[in-house]
């Protein structure tokens, strides 16, 4: 499994690093982007079976690359993590294909998404 982290924050991208990497038994690549240009760019050239996206990001937001990146496949497979929340940003998300919305104050939420992802992947 390939899991695409975008986050601009160092300690957060290592902190999802070590989720992702200790809740599988079978190996996971982890690419690490800190911002969305290059989420859109790296997520083209990879091809993850999942992107972390975090939403506040410098230039570009999370919601934009995602709609980039949707835009260039349909089939991406992308999970919100961050602690950014207002009704507005959860109605667009919702309106969104994505597998779902997480809070930073609640990280283990992705856990379970990326195992029922994983075991999807596996089975093809």
């Amino acid at each position: 499994m390939k899991v695409m982290i975008v986050e601009d924050h160092t300690s957060m991208r290592r902190i999802l690093n070590a989720i992702v990497s200790i809740s599988f038994t079978e190996s996971v690549d982890v690419i690490e982007c800190e911002n969305a240009e290059e989420g859109v760019e790296q997520y083209m050239a990879t091809k993850p079976d999942c992107i972390l996206m975090d939403f506040e990001l410098p230039n570009m937001n999370g919601l934009e690359a995602t709609e980039k990146i949707l835009e260039k496949d349909s089939n991406a497979k992308i999970i919100f993590v961050t602690s950014y929340d207002s009704p507005s940003f959860r109605q667009k998300v919702e309106s969104l294909p994505v597998l779902g919305l997480i809070s930073k104050d609640n990280l283990s939420e992705v856990i379970p998404i990326l195992s029922s992802l994983s075991s999807q992947t596996n089975t093809l």
